[in-house]
């Protein structure tokens, strides 16, 4: 199987790529390849702003400004009586931060570019392997494993993480949020934002589409029974975390307790 095609046939949800992928001896380093050209492709475009603000400002301050009064305006819901006088600090705040971003000198400015490019490249190459990408997946491939056994799921782990990674797949379309976000950040465009996050949205729901897909495919079981091992992973994390905060309440107020004393 080419790769191109295992990436078109994860993006389509086709069952006949889910099915070869999943016999293949090599079906964790082929799953994780595409989740790995994904990352980089969708990590090129979503590091560009930082290495732009690197060179300069992606903003004047007057637009900082402005948008930070545009933001209380919209956002401000305490006594009429009090906007008055909240009213300057939120343009105060702005435009300090943006000072301290930009303190002269701006030390090493023949150097800028060059840091600029390493930070881009570090940062790219850095993608795959962080949490949303390749830590995600590991975590999330372990859950829901754990929650499909239970349910009679057969898949090896090789399977599960293999065929769960091709949910990164649709990511590679973020590289368009992010270079949308970039032009709404310039622009200071309401309706870039907006479609930004329309495409987000979809993106994400295509994501998990080919996750269940996956599990299904790699568990043998059916797209009902698929969902069922995903909402009972998510039940356990759910239910995981909130006992972490209960307990870590209980050490606090403890804790507090006898210092109180």
């Amino acid at each position: 199987m080419k790769f191109t095609e295992l990436f078109i046939g994860a993006l389509t949800l086709r069952q006949q790529t889910f099915v070869t992928l999943r016999e293949r001896s090599d079906v964790f380093q082929r799953g994780f390849m595409v989740l790995l050209i994904a990352a980089l492709v969708a990590g090129a475009f979503a590091s560009l702003e930082g290495a732009i603000r690197v060179v300069t400002p992606l903003m004047s301050k007057e637009q900082v400004v402005q948008i930070a009064n545009d933001a209380f305006e919209r956002n401000y819901n305490g006594p009429p009586a009090f906007k008055a006088m909240f009213q300057p600090y939120p343009a105060e705040i702005a435009s300090m931060i943006y000072d301290l971003e930009n303190l002269p000198p701006r030390a090493g400015e023949g150097a800028r570019p060059v840091v600029a490019i390493l930070e881009y490249v570090g940062n790219v190459l850095a993608t795959p392997f962080s949490w949303r990408w390749a830590g995600w997946m590991l975590f999330a491939g372990l859950l829901f494993q754990l929650a499909a056994r239970w349910l009679g799921g057969r898949a090896s782990m090789a399977q599960m993480l293999g065929l769960s990674a091709l949910a990164a797949a649709p990511q590679i379309f973020s590289a368009l949020t992010s270079l949308l976000n970039l032009l709404a950040t310039v622009g200071n465009s309401p309706i870039l934002s907006s479609i930004n996050g329309l495409f987000g949205f979809v993106i994400a729901i295509w994501s998990a589409a080919v996750y269940v897909k996956a599990t299904s495919v790699a568990q043998n079981f059916s797209l009902a029974r698929s969902i069922g091992a995903v909402a009972l992973g998510l039940a356990i994390l759910i239910i995981v975390f909130l006992a972490l905060v209960i307990v870590l309440g209980v050490v606090i107020g403890g804790f507090v307790g006898a210092v109180s004393r």
